[in-house]
């Protein structure tokens, strides 16, 4: 088994090593080793027992990655990719909106 950086088997106490420089890319390796094991067998219970990461959140993992396998559909949940473009349009929208804002508000000025 491989994380996604391409290193597995160094433990979890050193989990970090090989998944990244930090950051984002290391939770990101933590949790396909987590789902991995849920979907290799594990029990998510004894999981959050030795991760420490909750029942819940493994099983969202668990979850959040079988719709990301599946793919888009019109009426399911989102992907993650999905969520993503999602908050890059909320950003993008927001934006916009105080751009709108300072415009008008600049134009009452040369009134």
């Amino acid at each position: 088994m491989q994380c996604i950086s391409g290193v597995w088997g160094v433990g979890f106490g050193v989990w970090g090593l090989g998944c990244g420089k930090g950051g984002a890319g290391v939770w990101v390796c933590f949790r396909a080793q987590i789902v991995a094991l849920a979907e290799s067998g594990r029990s998510i219970a004894d999981l959050a027992r030795e991760f420490e990461p909750s029942r819940w959140t493994i099983n969202h993992w668990v979850k959040q990655a079988r719709v990301d396998a599946e793919g888009p559909t019109p009426s399911g949940p989102m992907t993650t990719d999905e969520r993503a473009e999602l908050r890059r349009l909320r950003r993008e929208n927001q934006t916009l909106k105080t751009e709108r804002e300072i415009l008008a508000k600049a134009t009452a000025l040369w009134r």
